[in-house]
């Protein structure tokens, strides 16, 4: 029993983790609907174009970067708290709301200290690099978007399994309903426009008493 002891004791006093790299995997912040259906009351009050980036997603970003600062910087002392250049590398899809959530987000974990900043009107935010590729040659981030004719074989073959075809089958009513109240054929390949919406709607109005009602004619 002693020496079970002893070895768990020596196990704990030389093998002492050591955190030796983070990778930070995270989406872009809320944004506005990438399309919209004919009976939505709500997609002229947009100020933003399609599939953008919203002042609410941008707050998120931020709170996602000071968070990151709190974590890695002031509690564990893992990187300094002044940006240096070999010790991070931020990697971006190429894709306008996603750059900006880079970038958002960098904005909260390196606010600018001492002789970083660099304009006296913009004293918390420095520019600090944001990398990508094109989204077609992008296989670590997109790679969906990625040319794959196996990809595309399988997600074809998918729509035809007997199982795909059942629920489909069984959720008639419901698409059939939601096709009512959104002036658009929705299926199951569509239903992902329905959620988009709301919510996108649901983040815009920033409530949590959020309740959608459909506008039928």
């Amino acid at each position: 029993m002693f020496n079970c002891i002893f070895l768990s004791l020596v196990c704990q006093i030389y093998c002492m983790k050591t955190l030796k790299m983070v990778h930070v995997v995270y989406r872009h912040g809320a944004r506005s609907p990438l399309v919209n259906f004919p009976t939505n009351s709500h997609k002229n009050d947009w100020p933003v174009d399609p599939g953008m980036l919203t002042k609410v997603g941008m707050n998120m970003e931020y709170e996602l970067g000071r968070f990151l600062k709190k974590r890695y910087m002031i509690d564990n002392h893992f990187l300094n708290e002044t940006y240096i250049q070999k010790e991070i590398y931020i990697r971006s899809s190429d894709t306008p709301r996603c750059l900006q959530s880079a970038e958002t987000q960098l904005a909260g974990l390196y606010p600018p200290k001492g002789y970083q900043v660099w304009h006296n009107l913009v004293n918390n935010w420095q520019p600090i690099p944001v990398h990508t590729v094109p989204n077609d040659q992008d296989s670590l981030l997109r790679s969906l978007r990625t040319p794959c004719p196996r990809l595309r074989e399988l997600l074809s073959a998918q729509k035809k399994k007997v199982d795909y075809m059942k629920k489909e089958k069984e959720n008639k009513m419901l698409l059939s309903l939601l096709s009512n109240y959104t002036g658009m054929i929705v299926n199951f390949r569509e239903l992902w426009v329905v959620y988009d919406v709301l919510k996108c709607d649901f983040y815009r109005l920033e409530t949590s008493n959020f309740i959608y009602i459909f506008d039928v004619t």
